[in-house]
């Protein structure tokens, strides 16, 4: 989100906002590839029950996708939602080869969560104003809404709700009481 944020609203770089997720799938795919020619990864031909699922998940969206597909577009975008984030378990899974690399993955993910959350507590305390589309005739004493990066507070939501079992789970692992308390 971070990302998507400074390519489309700081820098206006729309046409780039719209592909770097696909230009970084197929960038990590073809390190994964690097890795397997070299015979540096360990972690390719390991499956598992889950990934079998998911597999076969993805075989029968395909399959629904291009049998009941009135709207050839709209049934691909929603086919590249629903799979794109499984693709993303399947490199990141095989990317990640000890646990040092789940570690780094997690602290980065926890990090930038962090930040978001930051920046919504100042949206909060400086009372950033609600677009109109957002309010109803029940939330007219709303003061405010945060919403960080996101630009919605559902997906803000979201995302802290994504964040907090992580966070947990971190506050148990660390040891040093400085860590489980930025945990």
């Amino acid at each position: 989100l971070p990302i998507e944020y400074l390519l489309r609203d700081k820098f206006k770089l729309d046409l780039l906002a719209s592909v770097w997720e696909e230009l970084l799938i197929i960038a990590a795919a073809a390190l994964l590839l690097w890795r397997v020619c070299r015979r540096q990864s360990r972690t390719f031909t390991r499956t598992s029950a889950l990934e079998v699922a998911l597999l076969l998940y993805m075989a029968v969206l395909l399959l629904e996708m291009m049998l009941n597909r009135p709207f050839k577009e709209v049934a691909f975008a929603g086919y590249r939602a629903q799979c794109e984030y499984i693709v993303w378990f399947f490199l990141i899974s095989r990317l990640c080869e000890d646990g040092e690399d789940v570690k780094l993955l997690f602290g980065s993910f926890l990090g930038v969560v962090g930040l978001m959350a930051f920046h919504g507590i100042y949206q909060f305390i400086v009372a950033v104003p609600i677009p109109s589309s957002w309010i109803t005739s029940t939330e007219m004493g709303v003061r405010t809404r945060v919403f960080s990066t996101t630009g919605s507070p559902n997906i803000f939501g979201s995302i802290l709700i994504m964040a907090a079992p992580s966070a947990a789970a971190l506050m148990y692992y660390f040891k040093d009481t400085w860590k489980k308390l930025a945990a």
